[in-house]
């Protein structure tokens, strides 16, 4: 593990604090804001991963592809329908 310091404002820490305690609770051990912290790190990476992964998929994806660049050449932005038709 590598050592690092961050900066955060009293509501901040406050809420970080309370979630450790309410964790600890949960738990029955003691549950640190390092801990806290290290979990939401966590959940962003698999977020970020999930949307990416759905990127991909599109990506590779010739019919959407194709309907992306046919509609991309006809207006500059485009809507929800445009790219994945009706909902």
């Amino acid at each position: 593990m590598k050592r690092t310091q961050i900066y955060i404002d009293p509501a901040r820490h406050d809420f970080l604090e309370s979630m450790a305690f309410v964790l600890s609770r949960q738990m029955h051990k003691r549950v640190t804001i390092s801990e806290v912290i290290r979990s939401a790190i966590d959940l962003l990476q698999q977020q970020h991963r999930s949307t990416e992964s759905e990127t991909d998929l599109i990506l590779r994806n010739d019919l959407l592809m194709t309907g992306l660049k046919k509609a991309r050449g006809q207006k500059k932005l485009l809507t929800h329908k445009d790219v994945f038709g009706r909902k």
